[in-house]
């Protein structure tokens, strides 16, 4: 596995080594800072065990589906009986499409099956071939400790959660954005890039992170339970946030910063 490596004394450079079989000592012992960014790996696993896990018993299958030309600059979310259902503009010949499907029949984990729903919930895209299908098992994992002496954990090392709102990615553009300010702070500060920013990253980031990841969870939970709510309930539930500005403002921030705004 890679490792992405950043010496102090030239910040703006980053080295990118493979240490699979290499000693970890004298690898941290080479480079103030050593990056984790491997979701799970034997030396990982040894200093980053402790976590928040939950399981959701499904799984996520992705594609990318070829169609007619057409102008595709928005990304759609469709909650279904099964799960949801992300369709991601790529160009105007290509999406990107992830289903998360909660498995009830055996069946539905064919990939036959997933092209059918995919198709049927499909009222967007006129669709001439699917690419080859990748799928994982859904779960979420969140690090209690984000660094040991100098390695920090990183990415999907760091918290993975479920591709509800197609968030994974973006919380660690912030995380990267978070981490490069602690790093300057520390440089204006004509200190040097050590462990410490490490901690400051941790005590400054880890909270936020936390309730962001368990915000998804809970949106997660509300659309399980909601398909099994009388409809006119939830009806009337989506029809007070779709007039509230204030709720779809709050719900817009959150979904591109986060609680970093």
């Amino acid at each position: 596995f890679k490792k992405n490596l950043i010496k102090s004394k030239n910040f703006n450079v980053f080295k990118k080594i493979n240490i699979q079989n290499l000693n970890l000592k004298k690898v941290s012992k080479e480079y103030d800072i050593v990056i984790d960014t491997v979701l799970s790996n034997k030396i990982g696993n040894r200093f980053f065990y402790n976590k928040v896990k939950k399981k959701y018993h499904a799984k996520a299958f992705i594609t990318i589906i070829k169609h007619s030309r057409l102008k595709n600059n928005i990304a759609r979310q469709i909650f279904t009986k099964r799960g949801p259902i992300a369709y991601l503009p790529l160009s105007q010949y290509e999406t990107s499409v992830v289903y998360s499907i909660k498995r009830q029949e055996p069946k539905d984990y064919n990939i036959s099956a997933v092209k059918e729903y995919i198709n049927y919930y499909n009222k967007f895209y006129s669709i001439k071939s699917f690419e080859k299908f990748e799928s994982f098992d859904l779960k979420l994992s969140l690090l209690k400790n984000y660094y040991f002496k100098n390695i920090l954990a990183f990415g999907d090392a760091l918290h993975n959660i479920h591709p509800l709102a197609g968030q994974g990615f973006n919380m660690t553009i912030r995380d990267i954005k978070n981490l490069i300010k602690t790093f300057d702070k520390k440089t204006s500060l004509g200190l040097p890039v050590d462990e410490t920013c490490l901690r400051d990253f941790e005590n400054n980031y880890k909270y936020k992170n936390f309730l962001f990841a368990n915000g998804l969870d809970l949106i997660y939970e509300f659309f399980k339970v909601e398909n099994k709510i009388p409809r006119a309930f939830s009806k009337n539930f989506f029809d007070i946030v779709n007039r509230s500005s204030y709720l779809k403002n709050l719900s817009s921030k959150i979904a591109n910063k986060g609680f970093n705004f």
